[in-house]
């Protein structure tokens, strides 16, 4: 940084003082209108970038904030809401429970029971699944290889027909057109049934002896699937049959079902 002095003279001074200031027009501008164009491109462009990057990350903030703010509610406004919701439930829907509902709803001693009666009965087909696959490995040289790939496998539902379900799956071998499986399945209010599933080459491979057991199926009450589907479990007309009332042409088809109730 330089430091220094200067002397100025007093005629200087006064010639700059009384010098008349004179505005001179240019004609074209400094910079290109162009330049400044381009400019506004660029400056739009990061400020798009930084919307698409930050916006839902903004959106989300405020509406967590959102959630979290608690207006406060005064004595009458409360009682506004109250008689609103009061309205829009019984007068402007006009739904309304049944004594029996009512006492369904009332009663949480049935969801506990129920919720216990599911844990017992996956706990047996827990059981179930440890003996079968026990007893399969006794038997390893005269099965399919693909039956020993897959463990064993429990699931349950809500919803079979409204009904809520258990299913143990073991052996399972599940292809696009190959099928081996036996099929434990608990149906609430309807019964426990083991089913054997085959199709394609499992099928081809089996349907012989299961036809030479047709005497045994017949007096042992088993059922056999006449459905385009194996996968339908409910017992009707048009699903299930008493293999006594069918012929052994049945096992021909291109995939059956051997159901027994237990």
């Amino acid at each position: 940084m330089a430091i220094g002095m200067a002397s100025i003279k007093r005629d200087a001074l006064a010639y700059h003082k009384n010098c008349p200031m004179v505005i001179k027009s240019k004609s074209f501008p400094t910079r290109s209108s162009m330049y400044f164009h381009r400019l506004c491109i660029i400056s739009t462009k990061k400020a798009m970038k930084k919307v698409a990057i930050k916006g839902p990350i903004n959106a989300f903030n405020i509406s967590l904030s959102n959630f979290f703010i608690i207006k406060p509610i005064t004595q009458p406004q409360f009682f506004k809401t109250y008689v609103y919701l009061e309205l829009m439930m019984v007068e402007a829907t006009k739904i309304a429970l049944s004594d029996k509902e009512l006492e369904v709803v009332c009663n949480t001693d049935f969801i506990f029971t129920k919720h216990i009666i599911i844990q017992k009965v996956l706990q047996l087909f827990g059981n179930l699944a440890a003996t079968l696959e026990d007893k399969l490995k006794k038997e390893q040289g005269c099965l399919p290889e693909e039956i020993f790939k897959h463990r064993p496998k429990i699931s349950k539902g809500e919803n079979y027909l409204l009904l809520p379900y258990v299913i143990l799956d073991y052996p399972r071998c599940f292809a696009k057109e190959d099928t081996l499986a036996i099929r434990t399945f608990f149906w609430w209010g309807n019964f426990f049934s083991v089913t054997l599933q085959l199709s394609g080459s499992y099928k081809s491979s089996i349907a012989n002896n299961i036809a030479g057991s047709f005497e045994y199926l017949k007096q042992h009450n088993y059922s056999i699937c006449i459905n385009h589907s194996q996968w339908e479990h409910q017992f009707s007309s048009d699903n299930y049959l008493p293999v006594s009332e069918q012929r052994t042409s049945l096992f021909s088809t291109k995939e059956f079902a051997i159901i027994r109730l237990i």
